[in-house]
């Protein structure tokens, strides 16, 4: 096995096959790699035949309403009638269609290429469709898909995303259905402590500490850090701008630490983005958790989520203001009722915390400055001409 491409470690997991190839997973930054030969051009070993060149046909689309794959149709933005879908795009798109059964198989596939075309995701439709099937639903009737998603042991929650992903199909197929409804209960959200959270960052690997220091800042969800480039970090103006959101969240200039900062500035530089995958980034952070969870003997650790640097941001955001606009600001709302959670989650979290301070004392207004920005809090007290700080222990 050789060294990561971007860390240079050589602890690496196995994480499954692509295209017949054994694909690594570095424990250090995240980063996935297939092992290359010497011109960096061809993978040392191929452990499977190539999937490009067992493509079946049957998987070629059908027109609308035909029952089988008598004839080829358009596949792709810019085709014309009668070409056909190249065998690497059909292979991507045949991985996700594999547990499905075989009269399915090209209504999917012509679904999928619709949505692509039509500048829509589907991933997550045909996972969800995935699981549906995998309880006994059988797709192309409603009734025994509610049967099948009453009887999943999940949330309620996922239970009604499976159905709205599954109507967003049934839509396609020209059917129709009277969806099932769920009574979703708003759960409490978990929010740790700022030494518990700083314990999980010191306990990191270099990139997803780095990671989750960009999430304790700026209150950043997952997907728009993960698309972080270079170019949005500003190391003069000590900013990270928020171009590429996720829920139609508003874009967003956010101050950072000189700490997060430096952190940044040692990860390396490969390409236009501060990290490789989000994929990756989840494992890593799922196996870290619970290794450090073991080693400080913290169960409360396995409650943290990487969304719990969001909601820990802006809960202390609304803590220092009690500003739900400076709040939504700062996390992209556009809707405040989104951001009227943290009211309650404030209320909790400073009701249930002890009476103990940290302190410090700033004499100039540059080591205030530097304080405030460290997430220290003013006390309006001055002694001597200097202001004194506080942080919870």
């Amino acid at each position: 096995m050789i060294s990561c491409p971007q860390c240079g470690s050589e602890s690496a997991w196995k994480n499954g096959h692509r295209n017949g190839y054994q694909r690594w997973l570095c424990k250090n930054c995240g980063r996935e790699y297939v092992e290359r030969g010497q011109n960096n051009s061809e993978p040392i070993q191929r452990v499977q035949s190539n999937l490009l060149s067992t493509v079946k046909p049957n998987l070629f689309l059908a027109a609308a309403d035909e029952k089988f794959a008598e004839r080829q149709i358009c596949v792709q933005s810019g085709t014309k009638k009668g070409e056909i879908m190249s065998k690497q795009i059909l292979s991507e798109k045949s991985d996700l269609l594999s547990e499905f059964p075989e009269g399915l198989k090209a209504k999917l596939l012509q679904f999928m290429v619709h949505r692509e075309n039509n500048n829509k995701k589907y991933k997550n439709i045909v996972w969800a469709l995935k699981s549906i099937v995998r309880a006994g639903g059988e797709l192309r009737d409603p009734e025994s898909v509610k049967a099948a998603v009453k009887k999943m042991a999940v949330q309620e929650s996922t239970k009604k995303t499976y159905c709205d992903n599954y109507e967003v199909f049934l839509r396609f197929l020209g059917g129709t259905w009277e969806k099932p409804r769920y009574a979703i209960e708003q759960k409490q959200h978990f929010i740790p402590t700022e030494a518990e959270i700083d314990q999980l960052i010191a306990g990191f690997s270099s990139t997803l500490a780095t990671f989750c220091q960009i999430a304790k800042d700026t209150g950043g969800s997952k997907g728009e850090i993960i698309q972080l480039r270079w170019s949005d970090v500003d190391f003069e103006q000590k900013n990270i701008k928020i171009n590429f959101t996720t829920k139609r969240h508003a874009t967003r200039t956010i101050k950072v630490s000189e700490k997060c900062l430096n952190m940044i500035n040692q990860l390396p530089r490969k390409g236009e983005k501060l990290f490789a995958s989000r994929k990756s980034i989840d494992k890593s952070f799922w196996y870290q958790r619970k290794k450090l969870a073991r080693k400080l003997n913290n169960p409360r650790l396995m409650q943290l989520s990487l969304h719990t640097f969001r909601h820990w941001a802006g809960t202390m955001e609304y803590h220092k203001t009690h500003s739900l606009g400076h709040v939504a600001q700062k996390l992209g709302h556009k809707n405040w009722k989104n951001t009227q959670i943290y009211i309650t989650l404030e209320e909790l979290y400073f009701g249930q915390l002890n009476d103990e301070f940290y302190t410090e004392v700033a004499k100039t207004s540059e080591e205030a400055r530097k304080l405030f920005e460290s997430g220290w809090e003013y006390t309006d007290c001055d002694f001597d001409g200097v202001k004194i700080f506080r942080k919870r222990k």
